[in-house]
């Protein structure tokens, strides 16, 4: 769930979905949206793929039970 997220990991996935990075063709780059945030093209990867993981983890743990019901 978004709680589960630290301020920074929303505010990171908030941004890269904004302007458009997980759509096709990317809207911006790891590049851009690290300057934005002043960290790393990696510390941002990796920041966003701790959300990513969070909030997918979450999401899929709600399917998996609600199937078992």
């Amino acid at each position: 769930s978004m709680d589960r997220l630290t301020d920074d990991q929303y505010d990171a996935l908030v941004a890269a979905y904004e302007s458009g990075y997980f759509e096709i063709p990317k809207g911006t780059s790891l590049a851009q949206l690290s300057q934005e945030f002043d960290i790393g093209p990696q510390a941002m990867s990796e920041r966003l793929r701790r959300a990513t993981n969070t909030m997918l983890e979450s999401h899929l743990q709600q399917d998996v039970t609600k199937a078992k019901h």
